[in-house]
């Protein structure tokens, strides 16, 4: 915990969760925050201030935050530049049914609002396939993030 929050003071780091639907990411995502925002106390209580605020995370289920109205957009995009700690929930996942081309700008803008943070990207698109679903400037970043590859992973859906 002491390093993780020693390397987010300092510069903070990407990590990609990639796998099929229903391996685990967005469980191991969840447990990462939940576990982040338990250990706050900790971190304040060691001298581990950021700035004026303890470390905080902010959980984006990208799907909805594609889908959300421009206003409740911006206050999304508040949320995400306050917090150390960012999650991105099933990006890859969201639709544009009517190729307005929203998806691709608020992706950009989030992780524009990511600089110098600890980033979590859990997604359904294959490291292979990321240039062809995301700009390449997203996919380079995805690319440059540490990644752990969940596809040899069953899926726990639909098993009873």
């Amino acid at each position: 915990m002491h390093r993780m929050l020693r390397d987010l003071r300092d510069r903070g780091t990407w990590l990609v969760i990639s796998g099929q639907t229903g391996c685990g990411k967005s469980h191991v995502a969840r447990k990462v925050a939940r576990f982040w925002d338990i250990h706050k106390i900790d971190a304040w209580s060691n001298g581990w201030i950021l700035g004026d605020h303890l470390p905080n995370s902010e959980f984006v289920t990208w799907p909805i935050a594609c889908e959300a109205p421009r206003e409740e957009w911006k206050e999304w995009l508040q949320g995400i530049r306050c917090a150390r700690l960012v999650l991105f929930d099933d990006v890859g996942s969201e639709s544009d049914r009517f190729r307005s081309g929203e998806p691709a700008e608020r992706l950009r803008e989030a992780l524009e609002a990511t600089e110098k943070k600890w980033v979590i990207i859990t997604t359904n698109i294959k490291p292979e396939n990321w240039a062809a679903r995301f700009d390449q400037r997203v996919a380079d970043r995805l690319h440059a993030a540490h990644h752990i590859g969940m596809w040899e992973v069953p899926s726990y859906r639909g098993k009873k």
